[in-house]
């Protein structure tokens, strides 16, 4: 916020759910695509399964095909 007073354009790049939220604070909205939940999924897979690559292969060939 303080850069807003100090005169600064701010603007927040999200996802669309977040959109009400961001105005709220006064700051302007940028839209990024994609779904977050499948970009959450995709984390998980790579951080945690210990199979990430080929968990996520396996997701992205389920979510295009």
């Amino acid at each position: 916020m303080l850069l807003n007073f100090a005169g600064n354009r701010v603007r927040l790049a999200t996802h669309a759910n977040f959109k009400d939220f961001v105005l709220t604070a006064g700051l302007e909205f940028f839209p990024l695509g994609g779904d977050p939940k499948v970009l959450a999924e995709c984390s998980y897979f790579l951080f945690n399964e210990g199979q990430g690559i080929y968990q996520l292969s396996r997701l992205i060939y389920q979510t295009y095909s």
